[in-house]
């Protein structure tokens, strides 16, 4: 009789055992489950975030047929913009899509480390609306100047006009050029600028 008792608790304490183990093992998935997610939720989601406002949007990088398209839609604010920089008589300048980019506020070029407000302000309204339909930046050299769409940390796609007319190359501010592609109308193109590919093909 002891002994079937002695038996009985044996095999409640190891079903116990067995239980426990398995509760513990349960408790550390889900605390692993929940520190992923919290990984997921504080780390790759604000990178992500970054990486859309940065490239305009999306994550994935436009091809020639998605720009063709870009360029249909906006054409008439792009060539307000080109002229007006082109007018402007500066030689360099760089407007930056801002997370405070709304048509209240007054578009802020930057030309050789200085702020300077665009003028006109029915031209400022176009750029906020270029912004507001994908773009993130517009830059200009003394012969292109450029409407980057999409962009990560080493290449970027857009719209280019050429000012002089002629075929963009990586002697312009689009230094690691790699594809440049006519669009319909003149001295406008499609383009790729990657540093790695660039890296591949001419080192």
């Amino acid at each position: 009789m002891q002994t079937t008792k002695k038996a009985e608790g044996e095999t409640l304490h190891q079903n116990y055992s067995q239980t426990a183990k398995k509760t513990i093992k349960k408790t550390f998935f889900t605390i692993a489950i929940v520190i992923t997610a919290l990984c997921l939720l504080f780390v790759v989601a604000p990178f992500a975030l970054g990486i859309i406002f940065m490239g305009g949007g999306t994550l994935f990088a436009p091809n020639l047929s998605r720009i063709q398209a870009d360029f249909q839609k906006n054409q008439e604010s792009l060539n307000v913009v080109a002229k007006y920089l082109i007018n402007s008589n500066f030689d360099h300048a760089m407007i930056r899509k801002t997370s405070n980019s709304d048509h209240s506020s007054r578009i802020v070029m930057s030309v050789a480390g200085n702020r300077i407000l665009v003028s006109d302000e029915a031209v400022s309204g176009v750029i906020h609306s270029l912004f507001q339909n994908g773009f993130s930046s517009i830059s200009k050299d003394e012969s292109v100047i450029v409407f980057q769409r999409w962009s990560n940390l080493s290449s970027g796609r857009g719209i280019v006009y050429s000012i002089d007319g002629t075929t963009p190359t990586s002697d312009t501010i689009l230094s690691f050029l790699v594809e440049i592609e006519p669009l319909p109308q003149d001295s406008w193109y499609f383009y790729v600028d990657d540093f790695d590919l660039w890296r591949m093909r001419y080192r």
